[in-house]
């Protein structure tokens, strides 16, 4: 009876636990707007909880990076029309044994530069391999990329963040950057060993506020506890030291990360760092008990004594935590930043009334949803992200009612692009002409139109890498798709042509056609970074929108850097009346790496207001193109956003030496001068910088050498020669040449 009640309480409680997961169920069968995955029947849950998406690491035994083997099929269950049906996966791979070797860590080849780095580990080194094109590495090998990369670059230097100190919160990638990422200690001769001496860094690596310095304290406390704990409770300590391994070092082991990971991963190994608090507490008891061993010696020992032990180990230690508090507070302190809904409230308000917006990743669809559902910002506007586009379940929700947006009218069915299904179509062109849409997906959704493969195999196809689609003249007008000004240019139809070297389209691109097939221009599209990487003949016919791209009826040589066709008018409304940017150029909130990322880089906004400046140059209006460029400055201000900030790698400098141009353009050469030597002293310390480490920043010191150079051209051809003399001599005497 004992036994059997014990087996049924454990088989309660099991139930319990794992009918937490109904919760998934229940909630994605709702169909709520956000809903991932859409677990909505068992078998999706179990995708879902296994992480499918994903891929597969090899951990144990499996190939490396370019081993050799055969594509397999495989089949799978997912509801369809009513029932479940068993699907084709996608196609994997079954690896010879020849690739394969045991505890397999430089294995992915998802992108030719992962292959390099992987190599970078090998010096030439490794063993042929038949049917491979590179090497395969040795076990030594394959173990120094473990301990180096795996081990010391994405575990050991996090921990280093956490107790020792941090150098800035500029994301690295890959181990041997020695001005970003690395932790610092704070100990001068220990970082400058390491790191060389950066106190000539500009301000914002010398002051980044992610520069965080606990000069070893937290490390050494937590080493003490160690030693404290294995002396008094080796049992206990083995406990913690497990929780440590398992939350730390095991994951890593688990994960087996390939390099080049699109942001830092500090966070999946919080429960390890969690873990090595426990025995910096520790330390401040072992601490107590040597003080109190030490008056006992004495002979002082009393309990007046012991209290006064306690209270002076208590204060020494919590100088750790205090150290540790001051240091992070400014780069850990959110408040006052509100750019992520300023920026997704942007991007959907790019967008006409009932439109549907195309993104592409997380940074560009999470705040979007955000806004959408918590804030009520453009409930109609249907946020279409195409990362998730390859997905079944995402496309599905395209034809439902979200919010106050309509559902997409879609023709394909589910059959045909379920996970695993025409995730690569092919192209099949044998005429070589222009053929409407609705003809090339009448032949792709034709259960008889199959195109035979090699293998025997009968796939769906498109029938031409020209394809045409009619243009509703009213609708483009009555739906502000184009201003009526515009009528005469507007065609009865557009031709999508994709490159005649182009063999198949993506899922994504599938879904666009079949989306254009049944367009009637009655809501706008816009595109985030014109697509991004759709190539299906679409980027022709975008209009420069400012923070998006409309597609339009119209074709034009519209480029990310150089728009073309743009409605100057309507622009001009939106960045003056429609965009806001008071989040972004508020003085009261830090500006981490992830803002400078986005707002210099990903959405420079300087690139922004340079590119409509230039537009409304064109259009003969300098006094909006004035305005726009005084509100680039305005809203980076230079002490908050530098005008120099090579070791970011973004286009900044280059934008800044167009806003001189502009200025000048404009008729404000006082500005332009003022301008361009504020950027030319700050190119100047960058360049000093970058000289002190020459072998190492050869290419960062001769392109601000070069930035000097450039907006002294410029001055030149306004006929300021002398400051022009003056920034050329000031960087020879910065450099002692």
């Amino acid at each position: 009876q004992v036994f059997a009640n014990t087996v049924l309480l454990c088989f309660t409680m099991i139930v319990i636990g794992f009918s937490l997961f109904s919760i998934c169920i229940i909630r994605s069968s709702a169909k709520t707007p956000t809903n991932e995955n859409q677990p909505d029947n068992a078998y999706g849950l179990v995708r879902y909880l296994s992480r499918e998406q994903y891929g597969k690491n090899p951990l144990i035994y499996g190939q490396y990076f370019d081993a050799p083997g055969d594509i397999v099929y495989d089949t799978y269950w997912t509801p369809l029309n009513g029932k479940y049906y068993k699907a084709p996966t996608p196609p994997a791979m079954k690896y010879d044994a020849s690739g394969k070797m045991f505890f397999p860590r430089m294995w992915c080849n998802a992108d030719d530069k992962y292959i390099r780095f992987y190599e970078s580990y090998m010096n030439g080194g490794g063993k042929k391999v038949d049917g491979a094109e590179h090497r395969k590495p040795t076990f030594g090998q394959n173990l120094f990329f473990f301990f180096d990369f795996q081990l010391n670059w994405m575990y050991w230097r996090y921990f280093m963040w956490n107790f020792v100190g941090r150098q800035n919160d500029i994301h690295s990638p890959t181990p041997g950057e020695i001005f970003e990422g690395n932790w610092e200690s704070g100990i001068g001769f220990i970082d400058k060993a390491r790191l060389g001496d950066q106190s000539n860094a500009p301000d914002y690596l010398r002051e980044n506020g992610g520069k965080n310095h606990y000069f070893f304290l937290p490390l050494l406390l937590g080493i003490l506890g160690i030693f404290f704990q294995f002396g008094r409770d080796k049992r206990g300590s083995w406990v913690t030291f497990l929780l440590f391994f398992m939350t730390g070092i095991a994951i890593v082991l688990y994960l087996n990360q390939p390099p080049y990971q699109v942001r830092e991963r500090d966070y999946a190994y919080a429960g390890s760092f969690y873990a090595f608090c426990i025995w910096i507490g520790l330390a401040v008891t072992a601490l107590y008990t040597a003080f109190e061993e030490i008056m006992d010696g004495w002979g002082k020992s009393s309990e007046g004594g012991k209290a006064a032990v306690a209270v002076a180990s208590t204060v020494v230690c919590l100088g750790v935590p205090t150290l540790m508090a001051s240091q992070n507070w400014d780069d850990h302190d959110r408040s006052n930043r509100y750019t992520a809904v300023e920026i997704a409230k942007n991007y959907l308000n790019s967008v006409g009334p009932d439109g549907i917006l195309v993104t592409h990743g997380d940074n560009d669809t999470f705040p979007l949803w955000y806004a959408q559902e918590v804030e009520g910002i453009r409930p109609d506007v249907r946020v279409v992200n195409t990362s998730l586009l390859g997905t079944d379940w995402h496309i599905d929700q395209m034809k439902w009612a979200i919010n106050e947006s309509a559902p997409l009218a879609l023709g394909i069915g589910p059959e045909q692009y379920l996970y695993g299904t025409n995730d690569w179509p092919f192209i099949y062109d044998t005429r070589n002409t222009v053929i409407p849409i609705e003809d090339v997906m009448k032949v792709f959704k034709h259960p008889d139109a199959k195109l035979t493969l090699q293998s025997g195999k009968k796939v769906d196809y498109i029938i031409s890498h020209k394809i045409s689609v009619p243009v509703n003249k009213e609708n483009v007008i009555k739906y502000g798709i184009l201003d009526e000004k515009y009528a005469d240019l507007i065609p009865d139809e557009i031709i999508l042509t994709m490159p005649e070297d182009k063999d198949y389209i993506s899922k994504q691109e599938l879904f666009m056609l079949d989306l254009l097939s049944n367009y009637n221009w009655d809501r706008p599209i816009n595109l985030l970074s014109m697509g991004g990487d759709l190539n299906m003949g679409i980027k022709e016919y975008l209009m420069f929108d400012g923070f998006s791209y409309r597609f339009i009826p119209i074709r034009n040589k519209t480029k990310l850097s150089t728009p073309d066709f743009v409605d100057v008018e309507d622009l001009y409304h939106k960045m003056t009346q429609v965009y806001t940017f008071e989040a972004v150029s508020r003085d009261d909130y830090f500006i981490d790496y992830q803002n400078f990322y986005t707002y210099c880089g990903v959405m420079s906004l300087r690139q922004l207001f340079v590119s409509v400046a230039k537009q409304f140059v064109k259009a003969g209006h300098e006094d909006w193109a004035l305005e726009m460029i005084d509100k680039a400055m305005e809203v980076q201000k230079p002490e908050r956003f530098p005008l120099n900030m090579t070791e970011y790698g973004f286009s900044n400098e280059l934008m800044i030496m167009e806003i001189v141009n502009l200025y000048y353009i404009c008729g404000q050469p006082e500005k332009a001068r003022d301008l361009a030597r504020a950027f030319a002293a700050e190119t100047c310390r960058n360049a000093q910088f970058y000289f002190d480490f020459y072998e190492y920043a050869k290419p960062d010191f001769e392109s601000n050498c070069q930035y000097i150079y450039y907006v002294s051209d410029i001055l030149r051809d306004n006929g300021d020669e002398h400051l022009a003399d003056e920034i050329e001599s000031n960087l020879k005497d910065t450099l002692g040449i």
